[in-house]
């Protein structure tokens, strides 16, 4: 009896700790974990995605992926590897970041999968079946869409009632919200979630107040998803609701955002731009030096009047001041910087207390002798050093009239000709 005891005790000692072997190399992906640092994806993005000048808006170094996508498909590996089970046991701000990032980043690999032959996503798409209706994206055990991704896991899910996915997800268009240069993360999905959405409203390209027509011009995406900003998230039931908290960030005064909070403010929708958002380097040190020795030039002859580097200019916030064009219609007509008004309009105004006028026209010259005459009436005023030249020499974009990217800026000459090679001078 001892001794049959003794060889059950000795098959126990080796068959279980065998079993728990087999186990353990047949537990599912979930029980080892998943990285909600989504560090992975932060590194991709860290290094392929800028910020234009102005910090609203982003481009994609497409080329640079392509050429060694190891990183990006590894990542793409590790959501793919997350099953069901796993993602249900995940906490709801973990499921929500899981979800924007998997659409961040296989829109990444859709775009990579035409590149560089396409101008836009919808060139992947097709007369019956758009690019975000293509099944191509393995996740939680299935083959879906990106608009399974968005319209079925985030926007039809009763847990996620929150507008401001619209600025998180990113369609790769220039007309898009910023493609953050980070993952998004559980323990900071709030603070990211809201930088995207102020960010987003002071793109002047895309969402602005026009004296002129006295209406306030939004982006398409609160005409299309209009619906998701009327269902009391932060108690707002409508989109003059949901604004009426950003009027810093939309540049408004007083009276407008009295207006936009009783909704009797006119609401226009602008036209979306659907060009990719690729990334075309701009910055040279050489074309830096030039801007500054053409504006070198005026600089004692201005050493009196305040001024603001387009750097500074950058870390400042968009409702700390007022950006001002004083030179003529025709050359504004050209281009200018977004959101800036005439100086006709300007000083038509009440000159607003919390807000500095930065003045600016080609090289600094004129905006600098205006700047004074301000300055000498008691208004906050700054010039920018170096204009509109230097302006899209550090990578800024400028609009033509109907508020659409320009390659063209309006210059005097062959010698104020200092843009980047992708841009046109206008004589």
């Amino acid at each position: 009896m001892t001794t049959l005891k003794s060889v059950f005790t000795m098959l126990a000692t080796l068959v279980i700790p065998a079993l728990s072997v087999v186990v353990s190399i047949g537990a599912p992906t979930y029980a080892r974990g998943f990285d909600h640092s989504h560090a992975a994806f932060t590194q991709v993005l860290k290094q392929h995605v800028h910020w234009n000048a102005a910090g609203t808006s982003t481009a994609v170094d497409y080329a640079k992926i392509k050429a060694a996508p190891a990183p990006l498909e590894l990542y793409l590996k590790s959501l793919s590897a997350v099953t069901q089970p796993q993602y249900d046991a995940f906490k709801p701000l973990q499921r929500r970041a899981f979800l924007i990032n998997a659409y961040n980043a296989y829109t990444l690999q859709l775009i990579l999968s035409g590149y560089p032959k396409l101008k836009s996503i919808k060139d992947l798409g097709s007369l019956l079946r758009s690019p975000w209706k293509k099944e191509f994206v393995p996740l939680l055990g299935k083959t879906i869409s990106l608009d399974a991704i968005e319209h079925g896991l985030l926007r039809g899910s009763a847990e996620y009632n929150d507008p401001r996915i619209h600025f998180a997800v990113n369609c790769a268009s220039i007309g898009c919200p910023a493609l953050r240069p980070e993952a998004f993360v559980a323990e900071r999905l709030e603070q990211q979630l809201l930088d995207q959405t102020q960010r987003f409203l002071k793109d002047r390209s895309r969402n602005y107040f026009s004296v002129g027509d006295d209406a306030l011009y939004l982006s398409s995406i609160f005409d299309w998803y209009g619906d998701d900003f009327e269902r009391g998230f932060l108690k707002a039931n409508s989109v003059s609701e949901f604004l009426s908290g950003y009027g810093g960030s939309l540049g408004l005064n007083a009276a407008q955002l009295a207006l936009l909070k009783s909704g009797e403010i006119d609401i226009e929708y602008s036209e979306y731009d659907w060009k990719l958002n690729d990334h075309r380097p701009r910055k040279s040190a050489a074309l830096l030096r030039r801007v500054d020795q053409l504006y070198a030039e005026y600089a004692d002859a201005l050493s009196d009047v305040p001024s603001v580097s387009v750097l500074e200019l950058q870390r400042l916030p968009a409702s700390a001041y007022a950006l001002v064009d004083v030179r003529p219609d025709a050359e504004r007509a050209v281009s200018s910087i977004a959101g800036a008004v005439s100086l006709s309009r300007y000083l038509a105004q009440p000159a607003p207390t919390n807000r500095t006028a930065i003045l600016f026209c080609t090289i600094g010259y004129r905006s600098g002798l205006e700047t004074r005459k301000l300055a000498t009436r008691g208004v906050a005023a700054k010039n920018l050093e170096g204009g509109i030249l230097a302006w899209v020499a550090h990578g800024g974009q400028v609009f033509d009239a109907q508020q659409k990217v320009s390659d063209r800026v309006h210059v005097y000459s062959e010698k104020w000709a200092a843009l980047p090679s992708d841009m046109r001078p206008v004589y």
